[in-house]
């Protein structure tokens, strides 16, 4: 929910940025297009003329999506992904072969080699525009493989090259 960024927030906003956190429909399970599309309103209800955006988990691959498919990487001034399943979840395949009818939307299109995934991920992973930031651990035990983070052209920080004794898993 958005209020999981609400510390990041409170941050933000202590150093004087405007911060604003997006509520996703159905908690961000519906199809990516559709999410996208509230970001994009979000962007625009700013009224600024370039943004931060900053994407939890899924959250990332709505950014991501926002910034291809609605051209939202010229509204974009830095993107940072926080542990977001760039190249798919495993826990989606698993749901999906355990039970195609519970897995749609959002699940089915986190599935790894989803033609979601190969779209969004085809040619360049990070359209010009805004600079992009990867954040990820190898202690991640919902984005599986960890590395499903790794995003090209972006900046890509694991937390365990920063902080080599940290145990931070996915939240």
């Amino acid at each position: 929910t958005a209020s999981s960024m609400d510390r990041l927030e409170g941050a933000l906003e202590r150093q004087g940025r405007i911060a604003v956190s997006v509520q996703l429909p159905h908690l961000g399970t519906e199809a990516f297009e559709v999410t996208a599309r509230v970001v994009a309103d979000a962007v625009s209800d700013t009224g600024a003329h370039r943004v931060d955006l900053v994407g939890f988990s899924a959250g990332g691959v709505v950014i991501r999506t926002y910034l291809r498919g609605l051209e939202g990487a010229a509204a974009a001034r830095r993107v940072v992904l926080l542990g977001s399943p760039n190249h798919g979840a495993e826990v989606a395949a698993f749901a999906a072969s355990a039970d195609p009818t519970t897995c749609v939307d959002a699940c089915a299109q986190l599935n790894p080699g989803s033609s979601f995934l190969d779209g969004l991920n085809d040619g360049d992973e990070t359209p010009d525009g805004p600079q992009y930031t990867s954040v990820w651990t190898s202690d991640d035990k919902t984005v599986t493989p960890p590395e499903s983070a790794i995003l090209e052209g972006a900046r890509n920080v694991r937390v365990q090259d920063v902080c080599p004794d940290s145990a931070i898993g996915h939240a």
